[in-house]
């Protein structure tokens, strides 16, 4: 099994990427997740815009 984490803090945003699809919901300004807040999509360039900020929240972490 590989597996390596990483902690960032100051994140709001969760996201998903999976099968061509990316799910992304948000949080209020105190932190709670707004469950109506999630956005679906799917096709190359929704995948590819999540593939991206993926990259932007794992260059800002720490490796544990």
């Amino acid at each position: 099994m590989n597996l390596e984490l990483y902690e960032l803090d100051e994140i709001r945003v969760a996201f998903t990427l999976a099968n061509g699809s990316f799910f992304m919901g948000l949080y209020y300004l105190d932190g709670i997740y707004d469950a109506a807040s999630d956005f679906v999509s799917t096709g190359p360039d929704a995948h590819r815009w999540g593939m991206e900020l993926f990259n932007y929240y794992l260059s800002k972490a720490t490796k544990l």
